[in-house]
Order: structure tokens, then C-alpha cells, then sequence
């Protein structure tokens, strides 16, 4: 794989980093990936190649191309981090037999840091929101430490229309501006090229979540120093995960360091810190399917059911205004609920449930669990689909939950 052409420009209130991407070993057609930033901001050669090796190395190892070579330099510090990412992802993926070759020179001399700014990527969701408001509860205003900027990404996911994510942007801009922090939105290709290739999403949750956003924020080194990409995990349920803590940092330069952020906290403990902030509550956005006229989310889906699940043993839920029902039904949480994605966040929302007097959401979650365990007729289902047409029936029906694939884990 060759990237060329790597550049930046200004059109009008924007910066744009562009480079064009050739394959050597494989017969896909060239691309010409961008990274487009809504926002007057400075840009450097160095941040536009460091970039565009991250965007391009994982996608360069998992189609098999021999190489990856750059025309222009590095920072040798990325240089060095993207080859502990790729063998991170190759024993844990078994995703070739030879190592990638970086043929890619590195610079001589650091750039000077303008500013040193703590951001973290924010799409309005648990996750997202629990970094910003712990990290605010940890740094006091003036430490460097204290977030300052997200950033929301558009191009990453397949569903979204552009549509929901500027009016959910647009919202959530003047949200975090209370806080005293600036929400920056880019949008960007260095996925989307690439993204029917990967049926199922499997190299993008796999390999690729943690590098796609680093990418976008190494572009612009010069307005921040450290940013933060919110764990989807705790740590007791911790697997091999395109968002790691061992691979995140990877992705780091001399100039800007990914971390890997609250690995310690479970979704529950996530939504209790949300529940606590009415700011927060107000304005959670936890699915991107395009909901109901003054709502942010939809409340028919595996991550809006879970959610309000949690609301309820919060006893956040009523009243919070965040979906087109304030009261979660047994009916509801039966049909759209699946716990083969997160079955933890069921069980452990479950004992505050009975302490709201919910006793009505213990059954479904029991059936949840059997089906989760595969003990009744759609676990044979599955288990036949899996063993004699290699998961067809999930591929082909993937929108019934007893068949759902797992979904993206979302900022």
C-alpha cells in the first residue's frame, strides 16, 4: 500500500487533510482519503502523515498487503507505537503469517507543542459523557489536565445520517459549552472507503475503532497534547478489542498521547455518574437511529433499552425526557433487549430494579439470560446456524435480535 500526496489546505472555515492510497497487492481501486475539520485550525506536514499511517496501517495488514510506505516522514515515536499495535492485533487476531512491512522514514526533530490541551472524543452517549464529567470532577479548571475540547466524528459508522449527526451536534455543542469545553467536529473517509469490505463489522471492532479516532486527532497535534478515547469495557469483562488499553496508547506521537479512559468503571457505574448530573441527563445520546420528533433517542433498540433499563433502577428514568416513553415495559425489554452483547449490565442492573419495586423486569431478564445461554429453542437456533451454514441465518437477519450481531460499542 502506498500513500502519496499527503497535504493540507483551508476552504474557508474548514482544514482539510488529504492523501491518495494505492494498493499493491490487492485489485481494489485507489481512494482519496480525507480528514475534513469544521473549524478554524492549524495543521502541520507532520500531523497529516502521522495520521494518515494510522488510518492506513490496520487496514494494510488485515487485506495483506506486503507494505505500507509513506511520502513523507513520521514521528518516530508513532513509527515505533504502530508496530507494537500491528503484533498486538496479530497475536490476538492471527491476522497473517508475515508482519506488515513500515517502510516509512521518521523526522529528525520534534515539533514544538503550541498548547497543552486535554480533549476526549464525545458522541453524547454513556460512555463519553462518564469521561467528561469524571475527569471534571478529578482536575480542577486550570490544570492541563481538565478536558477542554471533544471532539464528535463524523464517517466512522455505518447508519447515521448526516442529517442526525449535525442536529445532534449542534445540541450537544452548546451543552459541552456550559461545561467550558469546545466540541469539534470532523468528518472523515480513512473507514468509510474500506467499509463494505468488512461484512459484520469485524475489523473495525476488532482492530480499527481506537486507530480510526487517534487518526483524526493526531491531524491537528497542535491544538492538543493529550487526548482521551472512552472505554466501552470494564475491566473484568475486558477481551482483545479494537479500543484496548494496550493498544490505544499505540497510537500515540511525541506530540499528542492516547489513553485508554476509565477501564475501571462498568456501564452501571457509567450511568449512575450521568444520572447525577441534570446537564447530563438532559442530554444523552445513546443510539444514532434517527428518533421521534424532541427526542435524542429512539427507545426501540438493544442500546436504548438497556439504557432505560438502567434509568429505572437509577431511579433517573421518569421524568428525564430522553426517549418517547418514560416508563420501561417487560414487553419492551423482552423483545429489544439481547444479552449476548452485554450481559453483565443486565445482571447487575437487576438487583437495583427489584429495589425500585420492578419486580415485572425479572423475568425478561431471566428468559434474556436462558436465551444468552443458549438454553432454549432460539439458542438452538443459533447454535445450528453457527455449526451447519457458518452464520448465515445472523447475516441475512441480523435486525431480529435473537440473531443480532454484535453491536458497534459506541462512544
Amino acid at each position: 500500500m502506498r500513500i502519496t500526496q499527503i497535504r493540507f489546505e483551508y476552504e474557508q472555515e474548514e482544514l482539510v487533510l488529504h492523501a491518495r492510497l494505492d494498493w499493491e497487492d490487492n485489485a481494489y481501486s485507489g481512494e482519496d482519503l480525507f480528514v475534513r475539520y469544521h473549524g478554524a485550525l492549524e495543521a502541520s506536514a507532520l500531523g497529516a502523515a502521522n495520521a494518515f499511517f494510522i488510518a492506513a496501517a490496520i487496514p494494510a495488514m488485515v487485506f495483506g498487503e506486503a507494505r505500507l510506505t509513506l511520502d513523507q516522514p513520521v514521528c518516530p515515536t508513532l513509527r515505533r507505537n504502530i508496530g507494537t499495535a500491528l503484533n498486538w492485533l496479530n497475536h490476538w487476531f492471527a491476522l497473517r503469517d508475515q508482519p506488515l512491512e513500515l517502510e516509512v522514514e521518521t523526522v529528525e526533530a520534534a515539533e514544538l507543542q503550541a498548547a497543552a490541551v486535554t480533549a476526549s472524543y464525545f458522541s453524547g452517549g454513556v460512555d463519553s459523557w462518564a469521561t467528561l464529567l469524571r475527569n471534571h470532577r478529578q482536575y480542577a479548571s486550570g490544570h492541563p489536565g481538565r478536558i477542554r475540547r471533544c471532539m464528535s466524528v463524523y464517517g466512522l459508522q455505518r447508519g447515521i445520517t448526516r442529517e442526525n449527526f449535525d442536529a445532534a451536534t449542534a445540541v450537544l455543542q452548546e451543552v459541552v459549552a456550559q461545561l467550558g469545553v469546545e466540541l469539534l467536529t470532523a468528518e472523515t473517509n480513512i473507514y468509510r472507503h474500506w467499509m463494505d469490505r468488512d461484512p459484520g463489522f469485524f475489523y473495525w471492532t476488532r482492530t480499527y475503532n481506537g486507530a480510526a479516532l487517534a487518526a483524526v486527532a493526531q491531524g491537528v497535534p497542535s491544538q492538543l497534547n493529550r487526548v482521551l478515547i472512552a472505554s466501552s469495557d470494564h475491566m473484568r469483562s475486558m477481551e482483545p478489542w479494537g479500543t484496548h488499553p494496550l493498544l490505544d496508547p499505540c497510537f500515540s506521537s511525541h506530540d499528542l498521547q492516547v489513553e485508554h479512559d476509565s477501564i475501571d468503571m462498568s456501564r452501571l457505574q457509567k450511568t449512575r455518574e450521568i444520572a447525577g448530573s441534570p446537564l447530563a441527563l438532559a442530554h444523552l445520546r445513546v443510539c444514532d437511529v434517527q428518533p421521534p420528533p424532541g427526542f435524542f433517542n429512539c427507545g426501540a433498540c438493544e442500546k436504548c433499552v438497556r439504557t432505560m433499563m438502567m434509568l429505572e433502577g437509577l431511579g433517573a428514568l421518569r421524568g428525564s425526557g430522553l426517549f418517547p416513553v418514560d416508563r420501561l415495559e417487560p414487553s419492551t425489554l423482552l423483545r429489544y433487549g439481547n444479552m449476548d452483547l452485554e450481559f453483565e449490565d443486565y445482571l447487575e442492573t437487576l438487583p437495583l430494579l427489584l429495589e425500585q419495586g420492578r419486580e415485572d423486569l425479572q423475568r425478561p431478564i431471566e428468559i434474556l439470560h436462558r436465551r444468552q445461554r443458549e438454553l432454549d429453542f432460539r439458542g438452538l437456533l443459533k447454535r445450528l446456524d453457527r455449526r451447519l451454514l457458518g452464520g448465515w441465518l445472523r447475516r441475512r437477519y441480523g435486525h431480529v435480535g435473537y440473531l443480532s450481531a454484535p453491536a458497534q460499542r459506541g462512544r
